[in-house]
C-alpha cells in the first residue's frame, strides 16, 4: 500500500518514519504521535547556580561535560537536593549513550553493544554516585517509578532526573503548588566527545491488519490519513502522548493560545533534535530486555556485588538470550 502511495506522509520526518519500521525493515504502521526522551530540570535551581558563576550547558554539551557540571554545581544547590538522580540503571538514558559512542544496539535480533561501552557507562555513574553528586543508590532504585506528584522533580529533591518531556505540564502542576514560583524544563541528552548525537525517537502509530478485509482497506486508508493529517484530529490529541507526526500540526498546535506551556515547550525541543534523532530498530521484546538486564546489572555493580566488567558480561549474555528467546 505504501508503494502505491495510498498513504498522505506529507510532512512526516525521516527518522520518524524510520522508528516505525521493524527489525527487518518493513514498515510496520503509519506514525501519529512521537515521543522523545530527554532530561528534566529545576530551572529555578539552574538560574541560580548560573547567577553564581555555573551556567547551564549549551543545548550540544557531551557527557562529560555533563559530569563536569554536575560537580561544580552541587554546592549551589538547595540543602539535601542531589544534582542528578542515578540514571545508571535507566534504558532510555543508556540508549542515548550507546548511540552517542557511535554503536548500534541491534542489528536485527543480534546484540551489537560493545563490553567497553558498557563498563564506561557503569563506571560513569558509579565516579558520580560515590562522588555523593547522584541519589543514593537504594533510593534510585525506588524514586524514577514514582508517582509524578511523588517523583524526586517534582517534589525538589533533585535537579536534575529523567522523566518523559511530554509530562512536563504535569510535573509542574505538582511544583506550583509544592514550590511556588519554581519552574521546571526540559532539555536534550548529552553528546559523545566527537559530538555525535544519541537521542532515540519513538512512534505511537495506526496499523491496518493482515486480516483486514480487502473491502475494507479504503476505509482504513482513509481513517489513518484522517488521523495524522487532519487539524481537527490533532486537535483531539493535542501531543499528549507525543508529538503529533505532520510538522505543520505540531507547528500549529506550538502557536495555539490554549496548549499549556508544558505542552509547547515539549513540541518546541522535539522540533530542535528531530531531524538528527536515531530511532532504534528493536527486535521483538528488545525494549524490555533492555531495561531488564541494565536494571539487575547496574543494580549488582552500585551495590557491590559485581565488578563493571562482570556485570557488562552479564548484561551482555542476558540481553543476547532474551532477544533470541523472544525471535522463536
Amino acid at each position: 500500500l505504501m508503494a502505491e502511495g495510498v498513504f498522505n506522509v506529507d510532512g512526516i520526518a525521516k527518522p520518524i518514519m524510520e522508528g516505525a519500521r521493524g527489525d527487518d525493515g518493513n514498515l510496520y504502521m503509519i506514525p501519529s504521535g512521537v515521543f522523545i526522551f530527554a532530561l528534566m530540570y529545576n530551572k529555578s535551581m539552574a538560574d541560580a547556580a548560573a547567577e553564581a558563576g555555573v551556567p547551564f550547558p549549551d543545548m550540544s554539551y557531551t557527557w562529560d561535560e555533563f559530569a563536569e557540571y554536575l560537580h561544580a554545581v552541587k554546592p549551589h544547590l538547595p540543602e539535601g537536593v542531589f544534582p542528578i538522580h542515578n540514571m545508571g540503571r535507566e534504558a532510555d538514558a543508556f540508549v542515548t549513550w550507546v548511540q552517542s559512542q557511535g554503536e548500534k544496539l541491534f542489528k536485527g535480533t543480534e546484540v551489537t553493544i560493545s563490553k567497553q561501552t558498557v563498563v564506561d557507562w557503569f563506571n560513569y555513574w558509579e565516579k558520580l554516585r560515590t562522588d555523593g553528586v547522584t541519589d543514593p543508590q537504594e533510593v534510585s532504585v525506588q524514586d524514577n517509578g514514582s508517582l509524578i506528584e511523588e517523583s524526586n522533580i517534582a517534589t525538589g529533591r533533585t535537579f536534575i532526573t529523567n522523566r518523559p518531556p511530554n509530562r512536563l505540564q504535569s510535573h509542574q502542576d505538582v511544583v506550583n503548588t509544592v514550590m511556588p514560583g519554581s519552574q521546571l524544563d526540559i532539555w536534550p541528552m548529552p553528546t559523545g566527545e566527537d559530538g555525535t548525537t544519541g537521542m532515540d525517537v519513538g512512534s505511537n502509530g495506526i496499523a491496518i491488519g493482515a486480516t483486514c478485509p480487502e473491502e475494507k482497506i479504503p476505509a482504513a486508508v482513509a481513517w489513518i490519513n484522517f488521523f495524522t493529517q487532519d487539524a481537527r484530529a490533532a486537535a483531539i490529541y493535542q501531543s499528549d502522548n507525543g508529538v503529533v507526526a505532520v510538522d505543520r500540526l505540531a507547528e500549529e498546535q506550538k502557536n495555539d493560545p490554549n496548549t499549556s506551556p508544558g505542552q509547547k515547550r515539549f513540541i518546541e525541543m522535539f522540533q530542535d533534535i528531530i531531524d538528527t534523532a536515531k530511532p532504534v530498530a528493536w527486535p521483538a521484546g528488545g525494549y524490555q530486555a533492555v531495561t531488564d538486564v541494565l536494571q539487575r546489572s547496574y543494580d549488582a555493580v552500585a551495590f557491590g556485588q559485581m565488578s563493571s566488567e562482570d556485570a557488562a558480561d552479564q548484561l551482555l549474555s542476558e540481553l543476547q538470550q532474551q532477544v533470541t528467546d523472544a525471535a522463536r
